[in-house]
């Protein structure tokens, strides 16, 4: 039953200044415990110190800013030796009162915004004050004080807001130039030519990658949404025809290069049955990444909200378009794709803007009949031109039609077309990019064990030509920041593995919790994913794998 509204409730100001002091607890708290959350989400409504009614909390709030302004570590410990040095003994009292007791889940973004709406609501008395006090005192002319008034009461409305002005924009712009962020605004890349074309990483945005059914536009997703949750990000994958087993799956067999065919086959050695169980733990408690399968837009914007409040959201990718209902009975029952997709990335794009969480939007392309080598255009986006329009950007993934063509040459007839490589060489090519780069790079795709790779650039043999660089699609880049060269580890009862880099101190984290061996690294392999493979197979069984790039059994297809 609906309570009914007390009509002769009054305001308790004790009552709101025990909330207000709470709010501003809870969002210390948190700023302590997850900086790299709280302080993106009260930079982007300007909030600081001088907006909390409590100086001491707000001081607090400031030294912890400062520390994650200029990359240091950011917990109770280092702000209270930041303020101790500044003599600020108030507001270290109050990080002892916000980290004392068990925290309960914060909603970072409530928080702030209920900090600024009362810091605003007490500029707003502060100010009717003031006029009221210099017209009473017949102080300043009429028109002086009724422009003075509109100008405040126009900058109070821009801070509510969140509005800035040229000015403040201008500056923003000039401070990151000269002080970088510890990590690219966005979501990190997973290969170095990716991030190169893109700038660096994903940008908030809505950001479309499209291809033909099964060329592998989930398997680029997937590495997408690693590498952001291994650089510590929060991401929230909808998957509209694909099961979240399926998903962790591809996942496992990425991060610790094992072949999906073993993984289905029941053909797993002793040391994958020794590490996949930590491993899968490990992706559940230390990764943040969370899967849903609703086809409702409204779904999912709603649960991408949530997780932006209460843990942060650095990527939400959706797979695909084609697949979103609207919840509106009149767009999805109509049968009219035109009308429903363009209020799907109508709505993702102010999703995208509005929140400042990039956007990975997974699209078909039309069954049009001609070469699936044909690198495709903008016009060739399935259903409707709004998938254009509204993307920061759009990129398109098909294979590179001679070296496709060499490699199932190669296969000595295991592979009839590029679709049954296990090792496909495909381009990545950005057709539209508001900021950034337009153009296409080289990646090779290793299907059985869904990671991806740049393929090696070398110099032009052509004398005349020699400052361009040609593909060399029989072998790997190197290795880089993107990419890391995975290690191969061992543990106390003799079990081989390869892990990626970063993911291997995860897994012996869970080693840990569970009182079992660690996987101690014993070397890095260079050469990408086929040397991976090789070196696996010659130490478990003593003997070099035979691995070529047309997709022949060894090594991670075995």
């Amino acid at each position: 039953m609906q309570r009914k509204k007390n009509e002769h409730a009054t305001f308790d100001p004790a009552l709101d200044a025990q909330a207000a002091r709470a709010s501003e607890l809870a969002l210390l708290a948190d700023a302590l415990e997850n900086p790299a959350r709280t302080f993106p989400e009260s930079s982007r409504r300007d909030l600081c110190g001088d907006d909390f009614e409590n100086a001491d909390i707000g001081g607090a709030f400031d030294a912890a800013r400062a520390l994650f302004a200029e990359g240091l570590a950011v917990d109770a410990v280092t702000v209270l030796e930041r303020l101790s040095a500044d003599g600020e003994t108030a507001a270290a009292a109050t990080v002892e009162e916000a980290t004392r007791g068990v925290p309960l889940p914060c909603h970072a973004a409530a928080h702030v915004e209920a900090i600024r709406r009362r810091a605003t609501l007490r500029r707003v008395a502060s100010l009717g004050m003031r006029l009221a006090a210099d017209a009473g005192n017949r102080k300043g002319a009429p028109d002086a004080l009724l422009s003075q008034a509109a100008d405040e009461i126009a900058a109070l409305q821009r801070s509510q807001r969140g509005d800035r002005t040229a000015a403040d924009e201008i500056a923003a712009i000039v401070a990151d130039a000269m002080n970088p962020p510890a990590k690219p605004r966005g979501a990190p890349l997973p290969t170095a030519e990716m991030s190169r074309i893109y700038g660096g990483a994903l940008e908030p945005g809505l950001h479309v990658l499209a291809a033909k059914t099964s060329a592998g536009k989930s398997l680029v997703e997937g590495a997408v949404a690693r590498t952001c949750a291994l650089s510590g990000g929060r991401v929230l994958r909808c998957f509209l025809d694909m099961e979240p087993r399926r998903l962790l799956e591809r996942d496992l067999c990425a991060l610790c290069f094992v072949s999906v065919f073993r993984m289905h086959g029941g053909g797993l050695n002793d040391s994958e049955r020794a590490f996949l169980p930590l491993a899968a733990a490990a992706w559940k408690s230390s990764l943040g990444i969370e899967i849903m399968t609703a086809p409702r837009l409204s779904e999912i914007t709603a649960r991408a909200r949530a997780m932006k409040s209460d843990m942060g959201l650095d990527l939400l990718t959706v797979d695909f378009v084609q697949n979103l209902q609207t919840g509106n009975p009149r767009l999805d029952g109509t049968g009219n794709a035109n009308a429903r997709i363009s209020a799907c990335t109508s709505a993702l794009k102010t999703f995208a803007i509005r929140e400042g969480v990039p956007v990975l939007l997974l699209s078909q392309l039309n069954r049009a009949e001609r070469d699936e080598t044909t690198p495709p255009t903008l016009a060739d986006l399935r259903d409707s031109g709004s998938i254009e329009q509204d993307a920061f950007s759009v990129a398109f993934l098909y294979p590179d039609a001679e070296a496709a063509a060499q490699f199932v040459a190669a296969s000595r007839g295991r592979a009839r077309t590029w679709r049954d490589l296990r090792t496909r060489p495909m381009r990545y090519a950005v057709a539209k990019n508001q900021q950034g780069a337009l153009g296409a790079v080289a990646l090779r795709m290793r299907c059985t064990a869904f990671a991806v790779e740049d393929a090696a650039l070398v110099p032009n043999p052509n004398p005349a030509d020699d400052a361009l660089r040609v593909t060399d699609w029989t072998r790997p880049a190197a290795t880089s920041a993107e990419a890391p060269a995975p290690v191969i580890a061992r543990d106390a009862a003799g079990h081989v593995g390869a892990f990626d880099a970063r993911f291997l101190p995860l897994v012996n984290a869970e080693a840990d919790k569970q009182g079992k061996p660690r996987f101690e690294p014993v070397e890095t392999v260079s050469g990408g994913l086929d040397a991976v493979a090789a070196r696996l197979a010659e130490i478990r069984g003593g003997r070099r794998a035979a691995v070529d790039f047309g997709g022949k059994d060894g090594g991670l297809d075995a």
